[in-house]
């Protein structure tokens, strides 16, 4: 009668080759859980930075008296604010440090958050006869500190209808 005293060398190699398996699809699983997190935040501080951006834009432009300069070059757009003031919001900046600024104060204000590229970057203006001007604000925005599968890139576009007064 043979005596059972253990586990064989084939037995145990089958079962290192299964656990070896499991582990690198958990290891997968989980480094693209990770990647897709890192991506999502990525998104969602670009979305945040031109939300703002669009929104203090807009709020600005809805509240001006008139547009002063608007379609000789679509990376600066000049209003004249309730009081009289002359303002402008422009696209400046090379390379990665691409971003929109507003001209209101003694000095040119970054509206975008440093980690965010913006490129391109449009004011186009439409006047009408019939019905209120609109200007058309598209932006695209990159976050330079993400590459690859984790990098974010969020285009946003909106039509703001002038006040006719």
């Amino acid at each position: 009668m043979k005596k059972n005293n253990g586990f064989s060398l084939i037995e145990i190699l089958v079962v290192l080759t299964i656990f070896s398996i499991v582990a690198v699809l958990s290891f997968r699983a989980i480094f693209l859980t990770l990647r897709g997190a890192r991506k999502s935040d990525a998104t969602v501080k670009v979305r945040d930075t031109l939300d703002y951006t669009i929104g203090t834009i807009e709020r600005h432009l809805r509240n001006a008296d008139s547009i002063v300069s608007c379609g000789l070059t679509t990376d600066k757009i000049t209003y004249l604010d309730s009081l009289g003031n002359t303002n402008v919001f422009f696209c400046s900046g090379t390379g990665t440090d691409m971003f929109v600024a507003s001209g209101s104060a003694s000095r040119p204000i970054r509206l975008t958050n440093q980690n965010v590229a913006i490129n391109p970057c449009s004011f186009v203006c439409e006047t009408s006869t019939t019905g209120p001007s609109s200007i058309t604000i598209n932006l695209t925005g990159t976050d330079i500190n993400t590459t690859g599968a984790e990098g974010a890139k969020v285009t946003i576009s909106t039509k703001i209808y002038l006040r006719n007064y």
